[in-house]
């Protein structure tokens, strides 16, 4: 037997569950799952949340800019120098920055990756990582943004990436 229940958001409910085996709360594009069985006294087995949130976060990586030249002067400044041949380069140590958001369920977490490795997490905006391997190579930049849900999106720019010291 299973039985939905719509609330309100602030809506308070009291449930005592006797022979009902499933209850689904749903408030929102939220649902909370309940089970309990006729042999647990109507205490709560388990309970879990769900989402009718289907929707993939949006991602979008703000800097490095594709098309030139990146050098991050400081922390929340950067120079770019446009490039004919459209190659993406960043030189020196580089906070790289993403945006992300989800209206539905809202942003969980932000991923960096460099050439398939997580580098690093981020679980508040302003999304960032500051980038300082060195070494002279060409990489595959992959940020990826994982809402409340489950639902993940990513935004991917290849680039030639430069820091000697």
């Amino acid at each position: 037997m299973q039985t939905n229940i719509l609330l309100k958001k602030g809506a308070v409910v009291g449930i005592i569950l006797l022979f009902i085996e499933t209850v689904i709360i749903t408030s929102g594009s939220q649902n909370i799952v309940m089970r309990s069985s006729p042999m647990s006294s109507g205490n709560i087995l388990d309970a879990e949340e769900e989402s009718d949130d289907v929707t993939p976060p949006h991602v979008v990586i703000k800097y490095p800019i594709k098309g030139g030249i990146n050098i991050n002067r400081d922390d929340d400044h950067y120079l770019f120098i446009p490039w004919p041949n459209i190659l993406t380069i960043i030189i020196g140590s580089y906070k790289v920055n993403a945006s992300a958001y989800d209206d539905e369920s809202g942003i969980n977490r932000v991923g960096f990756w460099v050439d398939g490795i997580l580098k690093y997490t981020d679980n508040k905006a302003p999304y960032s990582w500051i980038w300082s391997e060195k070494g002279i190579f060409q990489h595959i930049l992959q940020v990826v943004a994982y809402d409340n849900a489950g639902n993940h999106n990513e935004a991917i720019i290849t680039l030639w990436k430069i820091q000697l010291l």
